[in-house]
């Protein structure tokens, strides 16, 4: 649209400027320029898509996949000690919930055989696999409580069901569902996730015939961390893509799904909803015993306070897995004492132990004793409470490179374009013309910025991780850089020397102004605003310089979590108490349209360089057109006759037409001396020197009539024109390309004796100021 809008605007201001035969050729060359990105658009996603995938690749593919899939959620499981050394057992059984599809509809009417059954399943962590394999659609749901293990479970469900699969059994994948869009359909964002996470996958074709082939049995986690008010649409989209016959698993929060479901009446209508059951206490002293090593006692008092308090706080607290993980990582140190979880008076309640346990996770990780302390606790606490702050700006639970950014970018942006529009105006214009341009140019470009009008849309598709994501942003932001300083710099250069200025002396302004609309276009691509945004945030001490070296190093720690090319906190819980009680904005809001996410980095950047070069062909058009036409005053000599002349095709009854022109007239008798008038130029636009007249100018009156007209400027006689043949005009006095200043005058003298008066008539007097003479007096051009 930004586009579309500039383009319209070139083009009336041809038409109006440079009249209607020039405008129409030039419009013509800016079509082609603008239809020259979509074509190439077309053409590369064509010769992308390639062929249909065919069985043999397709095999290839699946195979190496599930080999990919399983070691990435071992590395991952294993980084975060989820089964060592040995998993907290974590029970499901069906839910009670009104959420869930009828038992004909889950088991099919063969099994019920049309009796009125209620599904009823259990089990432990381990059976979760043979339950799924046992449904006739293989379609679950599991729900339950903040931090009871739905993401462990669905980790340790997808690494069970690749340790022995069965013949022709789809391959799980877990994909968080905190980065789809609803707008883009789930199929299209599933293998867009797939390529971007395996860059063994080309395109997109291999992982959309597995989908679409019912090969991927897509494991959704994290319903909840979508908008409460989308969740209902989301349900209805995924179940409308599955249908009947393609395995899913999804994971959510019990409260929130169940509101989803009751307030719309959309539910997976083939799904087995089951819920995960809180830890017993059994279970989680079952797994503290397992944690200690041997000699260490400081866990037999907090074994024996449990089984003697089994309501008290710190029971209540071990109910969910996550905060028997946060209790193992923050006492592991031999130096604390896991005692003041009851002996202290400030953890009487769950909420006060639990919020302890968050507040102490990152300084206990990032401990002293730790034979990794690359970082200190306070840097890594104050680093990663910042990241947490900008995702909950954001809306969202994925931690990427290309989310991170500052104002300072919209700053930038406005500065370096306003000093370009500055510099390009200042000079055929004046200072203040230059200003009033810097001043527009620079706050449209910063308000761009600031919504990411002109953002590139970054290809994340090849890269399994964000540093290979950020090497080919480079790449593409370096071409950006390139192409719009050789664009801007090749049109400006091309202009000069086109009007004959002396390439030494523009040479300086002309890479002058190639480097800052590079600048610009850089600013504006993922890996400028990134490298900007992460330069001004550690220089002011809120991330640190090596901003991916860190990531990783908490992804090491357990503090983050991978998926695919994207980090996430560890819990949601997590990032939450790490911002602070900072508000989660609607992702919704914040999502760019699907059709501009789909479009690659190069798209955008072609577009924007079409848009730089209209924005750069438009400010030389209005250079070389631009003129300002001045009133003339007689100051001295002869003084003409002046009158109004009337339009002769005036509607006095319409009052159409009407509009009046000055009109000056000499007369010259036979033999009479010359008559010399003296013209001041009016005020307007002083600042520029007149190089040219205006109206038009003829002599008559008289036939056979001999006269010479001599213009006089700065003491300096010229002779312009003579007419010797009759009743006749003079040259065009607009095509008088001389510097005449403020001031000058002409002087008309008869040269021949016929017995009759002559006249000199001005129509239209006026003096113009045109653009061109700034551009000459600082490049050296030459006057046409």
């Amino acid at each position: 649209m930004a586009i579309t809008a500039s383009v319209v605007f070139v083009l009336i201001v041809l038409f109006v400027m440079v009249g209607l035969d020039v405008a129409d050729k030039l419009s013509s060359v800016f079509a082609m320029l603008a239809g020259l990105p979509v074509f190439a658009y077309t053409v590369y996603r064509d010769v992308s898509r390639g062929a249909a995938p065919g069985r043999e690749a397709e095999d290839d593919a699946f195979r190496r996949l599930g080999t990919a899939v399983r070691k990435q959620w071992e590395d991952e499981a294993a980084i975060r000690s989820l089964w060592s050394p040995k998993p907290i057992r974590i029970r499901w059984s069906t839910t009670r919930r009104p959420v869930q599809a009828s038992a004909s509809a889950i088991l099919g009417e063969d099994a019920v055989g049309g009796r009125p059954l209620r599904v009823r399943a259990s089990g432990e962590g381990e059976d979760l696999a043979a339950a799924v394999r046992a449904l006739p659609a293989r379609q679950l749901v599991v729900i339950g409580e903040p931090g009871s293990g739905k993401t462990a479970l669905a980790m340790r469900l997808v690494v069970n069901l690749l340790e022995h699969p069965g013949p022709d059994e789809p391959l799980p994948v877990l994909l968080p569902l905190s980065s789809w869009d609803l707008e883009v359909p789930l199929d299209a964002w599933m293998a867009e996730r797939l390529v971007e996470d395996h860059d063994f996958l080309r395109s997109g074709a291999v992982a959309g015939r597995l989908i679409e082939d019912g090969r991927i049995m897509p494991v959704l986690d994290g319903l909840d961390e979508m908008d409460a008010a989308l969740m209902p649409k989301a349900i209805k989209l995924i179940d409308q893509a599955v249908g009947d016959d393609r395995p899913l698993v999804v994971t959510c929060r019990s409260a929130e799904f169940e509101n989803a479901v009751t307030a719309s009446n959309r539910f997976f209508r083939r799904a087995l909803v089951v819920e995960l059951e809180p830890v017993e206490l059994d279970d989680a002293v079952a797994f503290l015993r397992r944690m200690p090593r041997d000699g260490d006692e400081r866990w037999a008092e907090v074994i024996s306070w449990l089984r003697e308090h089994p309501e008290g706080a710190l029971a209540q607290a071990l109910e969910t897995p996550l905060m028997v993980d946060l209790l193992r990582d923050v006492y592991e140190d031999p130096d604390t004492d896991p005692k003041e979880l009851f002996t202290d008076e400030r953890f009487t309640e769950r909420e006060a132990v639990e919020e302890h346990l968050l507040d102490r996770f990152v300084p206990a990780v990032y401990s002293e004793f730790h034979p990794d302390r690359r970082y200190t606790a306070r840097q890594a606490g104050k680093w990663l409470g910042f990241l947490a702050v900008q995702l909950c700006w954001q809306g969202t639970r994925d931690l990427a490179w290309w989310r991170l950014r500052s104002p300072i970018v919209s700053v930038a942006a406005g500065l370096v374009v306003g000093f370009g529009g500055w510099l390009m105006a200042s000079i055929p214009f004046g200072f203040w013309a230059g200003l009033l341009t810097a001043t527009t140019t620079g706050v449209a470009a910063a308000v761009a910025a600031q919504y990411r009008w002109t953002d590139v849309a970054m290809d994340e598709r090849r890269a399994a991780d964000q540093r290979s994501i950020l090497r080919r942003n480079l790449a593409a932001s370096a071409l950006v850089v390139a192409f719009a300083g050789a664009a801007v710099g090749g049109l400006i250069g091309f202009f000069f020397l086109g009007q004959g200025y002396e390439p030494s002396r523009f040479a300086g302004y002309l890479v002058t102004w190639a480097v800052l609309f590079g600048l610009g276009s850089g600013l504006s691509t993922a890996w400028g605003s990134y490298q900007l945004s992460r330069a001004w945030f550690a220089l002011t001490g809120r991330i640190p310089f090596r901003l991916m070296t860190f990531v990783d190093h908490a992804h090491r720690r357990g503090v983050l979590r991978r998926a695919g090319a994207i980090h996430q906190f560890r819990h949601a819980r997590l990032q939450d108490h790490l911002s602070g009680g900072t508000p989660f904005s609607q992702p919704a809001d914040d999502r760019e349209p699907a059709a501009e996410r789909a479009s690659q980095w190069w798209l955008s950047s072609v577009s924007r360089l079409a848009a730089v070069g209209l924005v750069t062909v438009l400010t030389l058009v209005i250079v070389a057109a631009a003129s300002t036409v001045s009133g003339v005053d007689v100051v001295a000599g002869t003084r003409p006759k002046a009158e109004l002349q009337e339009n002769p095709t005036c509607d006095h009854q319409s009052n159409t037409n009407c509009t009046s022109t000055q009109v000056l007239t000499w007369r010259l008798a036979p033999g009479s001396a010359p008559q010399t008038t003296v013209f001041h130029v009016g005020k307007a636009d002083s600042g520029r020197p007149v190089t040219s007249f205006g109206g038009s100018l003829s002599a008559g009156g008289c036939p056979g009539v001999d006269l010479r007209m001599t213009l006089v400027v700065n003491g300096e006689r010229r002779t312009v024109s003579t007419a010797r043949q009759g009743n006749r005009n003079f040259p065009d006095l607009g095509g008088l390309e001389s510097k005449i200043g403020d001031r000058f005058a002409f002087t008309f003298q008869r040269l021949d004796s016929k017995p009759c008066d002559a006249k000199v008539v001005w129509t239209g007097p006026a003096a113009i100021r045109a653009t061109l003479t700034r551009l000459r007096d600082r490049f050296g051009g030459t006057d046409s």
